[in-house]
């Protein structure tokens, strides 16, 4: 597993590998929405999916601009 890696694999589309300090024996899995537009003046939305197993995370983000 890569240790705190990102890929860009576009501007909008990204993968990230990271080794977690916590272990989680049973596999995690989480979604989040942010509306970036309550927290700045960018109109972007993004989508993060992450699953997390023993201390490694894998997680694929998804920004959208409107």
């Amino acid at each position: 597993m890569l240790k705190n890696k990102r890929i860009e694999l576009n501007d909008k589309i990204s993968l990230h590998f990271t080794d977690e300090n916590l272990f989680y024996f049973i596999p995690t899995i989480a979604f989040q929405k942010l509306d970036w537009i309550k927290f700045s003046d960018k109109k972007i939305v993004s989508y993060l999916f992450v699953i997390k197993f023993l201390k490694w995370s894998a997680a694929i983000l998804f920004m959208k601009n409107y």
